[in-house]
Parts: C-alpha cells; sequence; structure tokens
C-alpha cells in the first residue's frame, strides 16, 4: 500500500481505492459518503475493537436510561496489569459497578492471587478458564438473593424498589456501591469480604497511624509490614509441597501491593503505595533482596 493509498491522521478515514471499488460495484455517493462517517468514527476511537466496546458500552447505558446514548459519549482506558487495575478499583472509596462487573472484578482478583510461585503453574487459557468458573459462582450467589441486593438506578442513583420485579439484564443495567456491597456480603455472603476490593479503605486508614505519630513512624511501619509480607509469602512459597519455588522480586513487591491494599495500609502521606514503591523502598537492595536473592 503506497502512501497515497493509505488514510493519514488528519485526511480521509477511506483510502481513495476502497472509494473506488465502492462506486465500480455501484454504491451510490450518499451510501460513500455514509460509510465514510463511520469510518471516521471508528478511526477516532483508535480502531475498530475499540470502537465495538464504545458501542457495547452504549447498548448497555441506553438500555439502564432508558433513552439512547451515542457510543461517542465513552472513551476507551488504556489497561495496565490486572494488579495495577485491581489495585485502582481497591483504593476507590466510592466505586460502583453492576453485579455482573463486580463478579468478573472479584474473579480477576481470585485468579491474581492464587497464581504465581507455591501455586499449580497456569497457562493464560486455563487463567481464563479459571477466572470464568469464579466469575459465574459469584454471579449465582447474586442471582440466587437478588431480592436482597443492594441495587440502585442508572442514572438517578436511586435504590430499586424492594418487591418490585427486577428488569430484563439487570445485572447489567443496575449497579452497587461498595459500601453497600460490602455490608450484603456480611450478612449474605461473608466469603466474599476476603476481596481487598470490599475493604473499606478510609476507615483502615484511619486506624493505620495514630493521631500523634508523625510521618517518618509511618513510613517506618509501613516498610516493617510489607518486609513481613514478604518474609512470610517467601516462605509459604519454599514449603510448597510441589518442593518449593521462590518468586521474583516483582513478584513479591505485587504481593505486598495487594496485602497492604487489603490491609488499608498507605504511605506516610496517605498515599496507596505501589509495587514499584514498595520494591524501591522497602524489599531492594539493603532492605531485603540483594543480588537477586532474598536475605534471610
Amino acid at each position: 500500500m503506497t502512501k497515497q493509498e493509505t488514510p493519514d491522521d488528519q485526511g480521509d478515514a477511506l483510502i481513495p481505492a476502497a472509494v473506488a471499488t465502492m462506486r465500480e460495484l455501484g454504491w451510490t455517493e450518499a451510501q460513500i459518503e455514509a460509510e465514510r462517517r463511520n469510518a471516521e468514527l471508528i478511526k477516532a476511537a483508535g480502531g475498530f475493537t475499540n470502537w465495538v466496546a464504545m458501542c457495547e458500552a452504549a447498548r448497555i447505558a441506553s438500555e439502564a436510561r432508558g433513552y439512547k446514548v451515542e457510543p461517542e459519549a465513552f472513551s476507551v482506558k488504556v489497561r495496565g496489569t490486572d494488579s495495577q487495575e485491581l489495585a485502582e478499583l481497591a483504593a476507590t472509596p466510592s466505586l460502583g459497578a453492576p453485579p455482573e462487573l463486580w463478579a468478573y472484578w472479584i474473579a480477576v482478583e481470585h485468579v491474581e492471587r492464587n497464581s504465581g510461585p507455591g501455586y499449580p503453574s497456569l497457562a493464560e487459557h486455563e487463567k481464563c478458564t479459571l477466572r470464568t468458573v469464579v466469575e459465574g459462582q459469584i454471579m449465582r450467589a447474586f442471582e440466587a438473593q437478588a431480592a436482597t441486593l443492594p441495587l440502585r438506578q442508572v442514572p438517578t442513583g436511586l435504590p430499586w424498589p424492594k418487591g418490585l420485579p427486577l428488569p430484563p439484564k439487570w445485572s447489567e443495567v443496575l449497579y452497587m456501591e461498595k459500601r453497600e456491597l460490602r455490608a450484603w456480603a456480611a450478612d449474605h455472603a461473608p466469603d466474599l469480604l476476603g476481596s481487598a476490593l470490599l475493604v473499606d479503605s478510609q476507615a483502615a486508614s484511619a486506624k493505620q497511624v495514630t493521631p500523634h505519630a508523625g510521618e517518618a513512624q509511618a513510613e517506618s511501619d509501613w516498610k516493617a509490614e510489607a518486609l513481613k509480607i514478604a518474609k512470610a509469602k517467601l516462605a509459604l512459597d519454599l514449603a510448597a509441597p510441589n518442593g518449593g519455588t521462590r518468586g521474583t522480586l516483582n513478584y513479591y513487591a505485587e504481593h505486598v501491593e495487594t496485602e497492604l491494599r487489603r490491609l488499608g495500609i498507605k504511605g506516610a502521606r496517605g498515599e496507596w503505595l505501589t509495587a514499584e514503591n514498595i520494591k524501591r523502598e522497602a524489599l531492594q537492595g539493603k532492605h531485603w533482596w540483594n543480588g537477586g536473592h532474598p536475605k534471610a
């Protein structure tokens, strides 16, 4: 394909060769113009995959709100790793999502927690299968007790009236807030409270440092806790029935990040700690891991 046949960033979204072919096939100018508009929308979305995701989001929003929502109202976020996404979600106190999305997030977290050294080695397709199984089990728990779920309506945020039949696709078009889902789980599905996604991060943070403790003390506290968690995880990995294997420094830093968030432990200035921070400030070099090996 030559430069002239390639749509540039500022020009026509359809290449001239495509337009010529349409005309040869008998397309009218109106049809070609409509196709050009579609191509421009796909181009603006960053590609066909993004456009499909935006259209699906618009469909769900339209069904939830009762009026048409255009795909252009949405954008596609560039994803980080699963652990980064989960950490960001866990740190959001006002998080709200449909039941299906909650089930998906908790399932992803389950896979993250049950893979790596000390666990059976899973290929990507096996991780996907495990996630799907967990997601299905959580959705069954939601469906079995749907009448008790703290469901809210988009866009008002009003609770779904108790006793009223649930709408079609209720698990997509209604949503639940983190704090209310946490309270529901305490009464109806306590096993879900082990998820870091449901931790009351604000309350846990308030307990982390006593009012008179300074930043230096807080800094020391989280580093000590991080090192303690990493050493405990290493000991567990080495004691595994399969003979034990040791993970990488990055692996332990990511594990510590997840655990600190689950416990509600933050940095000295109240910030959530990332695996990179933890590795650099609490685990690497003189702290524990030096020359590719952990210290005793």
